[in-house]
């Protein structure tokens, strides 16, 4: 039964991950006439990683597009990068990819709660599923370290604005956002509007109901180049 759920849910990661991939390789296509090494160097980041499904299938996908020895290092021990404010799943995280020989010599995985870090480090992929709702009682509040987002209690809009703060100019991202995201008003409204005018949106990709979430919660995949 676990072993069933696991394989069910890498599938729909593993097409998230794809969706990204494919943009890119069409704007490759377009921009250049050929198409791309995802390795290449990049580094990507899942800000509210768990316990690491989202970086170990874009592993998996990148490994074999190129056969470059250097390259290969990098992607196993420099690429990749997650968070989480958990300091169980940090360790579940980091051993999952260890287990996949990435990270042997430092786990890539922080252990801390990406909506209040104010560094400067800017990513070229994002790939996140973030936790909806309403930030546990007892979390430190964003806004008191974030001045810069549009003020909400909403997880998942506080990632997103996360998401937009982080990435490069010319960086992709998918995150997979419920369907409030597309339909609230207020500061959600808010944040939509600034996604659409300063960013291009590339996908949405409505998902069926129970992929990532149970009770019903209707999920979409948005993607971005």
């Amino acid at each position: 039964m676990c072993a069933q759920k696991l394989s069910f849910d890498y599938a729909h990661t593993l097409h998230t991950v794809r969706i990204v991939h494919n943009a890119h390789v069409h704007r490759s296509r377009v921009q250049k006439g050929k198409s791309c090494d995802c390795i290449n160097f990049v580094r990507a980041t899942d800000p509210a990683c768990g316990t690491g499904g989202f970086l170990l299938v874009a592993y998996d996908h990148m490994k074999g597009q190129s056969k470059d020895i250097e390259k290969q290092k990098f992607l196993k021990n420099h690429a990749l990068f997650g968070a989480d404010n958990t300091a169980l799943v940090v360790t579940l995280a980091s051993m999952n990819l260890y287990l996949h020989d990435i990270g042997v010599n430092k786990s890539p995985i922080a252990y801390q709660d990406s909506l209040i870090d104010t560094s400067d480090k800017m990513y070229k992929v994002i790939l996140e599923n973030p936790p909806f709702g309403t930030r546990p009682q007892g979390s430190v509040e964003v806004a008191a370290n974030r001045p810069e987002f549009v003020k909400t209690s909403d997880n998942q809009v506080n990632f997103l604005q996360h998401i937009m703060s982080i990435v490069k100019t010319g960086g992709r991202v998918g995150v997979v956002l419920p369907d409030s995201v597309l339909t609230d008003t207020g500061a959600t409204a808010q944040v939509r509007e600034k996604l659409l005018k300063d960013f291009n949106l590339h996908t949405i990709l409505r998902l069926p109901t129970g992929i990532f979430y149970a009770n019903g919660v209707k999920t979409n995949v948005g993607a971005r180049i």
